[in-house]
């Protein structure tokens, strides 16, 4: 039997994961993608009990609430496996029966795709039924998404999940709160590149300005991409070096 990857032993460690994710992490999961809901009772409430008559949130307001419940989600990543740094519960994750590289397969089955679908289903379902028995409210934000790329949605979000995930395994204390300033000061960073290549741009024509616009456009997906391979290293590698 391989030390490195065994199929059956894999899909047995992947099952004890599931479980044990489903058991600690699935509620607070399905709490946030219950958000649009929280936030749907309580503007109807504040409207009936103020102005006396029934209005419902609209398409805005209902994605920037949207917005803020992903950001949330994005922080509870550090958590979901944030406990390898915890002397107890790390070591006896240490002890389970599987290799590193199957350890980190499912870690990554389980932040990139099991906890985000459960979370995107739920609030999405939510906030497609609250449209379909208020139709004042608009058009829901499934149908919104349609007009936006997929694609460089998927990508954005396998980074963010991923940089989550490394702050949760990297820091043992205070894990929102360095996940969030290192984040800033990157952003900080990239932001300042951006502006210093339109800096003094009197002379630029606006072809000259799209162009920037374009190559600064494909520098930010090839440096998210790095990012996601960068992240992915160092998230193997923390699970492959971390000691008690």
């Amino acid at each position: 039997m391989s030390e490195t990857f065994n199929f059956k032993r894999f899909s047995t460690y992947f099952s004890y994961d599931l479980t044990q994710m489903w058991r600690n992490k699935a509620m607070t999961a399905l709490l946030l993608g219950g958000g649009g809901l929280i936030f749907f009772l309580f503007y109807v409430s504040c409207n009936l009990t103020l102005f006396q008559h029934l209005k419902t949130p609209d398409l805005a307001s209902r994605a920037g609430i949207f917005m803020l419940c992903v950001f949330l989600f994005n922080l509870f990543t550090t958590r979901t496996y944030g406990f390898l740094t915890d002397k107890k519960k790390g070591a006896d994750f240490l002890m389970v029966p599987a290799s590193t590289l199957e350890k980190f397969l499912s870690m990554i089955i389980m932040t990139i795709i099991v906890l985000p679908l459960l979370f995107i289903l739920t609030y999405l379902c939510i906030d497609a039924i609250l449209c379909l028995c208020f139709p004042l409210s608009g058009e829901c934000l499934f149908q919104a998404a349609g007009e936006l790329s997929i694609k460089n949605f998927l990508v954005i979000h396998v980074h963010n999940m991923l940089y989550y995930l490394f702050c949760g395994l990297v820091f043992k204390r205070n894990k929102i709160f360095w996940s969030i300033a290192i984040g800033i000061i990157i952003g900080i960073l990239f932001s300042l590149f951006g502006i210093s290549g339109l800096m003094d741009n009197s002379t630029f024509s606006q072809d000259d300005i799209l162009q920037i616009v374009a190559q600064l456009k494909r520098a930010g997906g090839i440096l998210i991409g790095a990012g996601i391979v960068v992240l992915a290293c160092g998230v193997y590698y923390r699970l492959k070096t971390i000691m008690h």
